[in-house]
Formats: C-alpha cells, sequence, structure tokens
C-alpha cells in the first residue's frame, strides 16, 4: 500500500482506487481495525499519512482470483523501486 500511493503522488495523482487481495490491510487503512504486529505500525502510519494527502481514495477489497494484475504490478514496483520505504 506504501508503494502504491508513493508512486501515485509523485505522478501528480489526486483522486485514486486502490483494489487489493488483503481485507485485513484495506480494513485498517480504513481504519475499521487496529494493527496488532509491532513491525507493521510503521508501514501503517506512513499508509495512513500518504492517503490523507489525497483529495479522494476509495479502498476496495477484491477476492484474491481477481487480483492478478495487482500481483503483477507489486512484483514490477518491488523490482524496480529497491529504495521505498
Amino acid at each position: 500500500m506504501v508503494a502504491v500511493l508513493t508512486i501515485a503522488k509523485s505522478l501528480g495523482i489526486k483522486r485514486i482506487w486502490v483494489k487489493g487481495d488483503s481485507k485485513l490491510i484495506m480494513d485498517q487503512v480504513k481504519g475499521i481495525c487496529g494493527v496488532k504486529h509491532e513491525s507493521m505500525v510503521k508501514y501503517h502510519a506512513k499508509a495512513i499519512q500518504l492517503a490523507k494527502e489525497f483529495e479522494q481514495i476509495v479502498l476496495e477489497h477484491i477476492p484474491r482470483a481477481q487480483n492478478e494484475e495487482g500481483d503483477h504490478l507489486s512484483r514490477l514496483v518491488t523490482t524496480y523501486y529497491d529504495e521505498l520505504p
């Protein structure tokens, strides 16, 4: 989530619709549930900070089977953007 929002922000995107197959992450960023693992707290805080910088953000949970394109994009991000937070 942090990588997606960071890239979108750097591209000047003002409104974003994020689809993801992790209901937990979507719910955490929406504020529906908290973050239990200490190692994830900093990423959650960064995602919240970035989300607030968009004029509009929609977070949608989709089934894993429908997220093949998202999986490919996430692999590209981790391949080419080694220095993202």
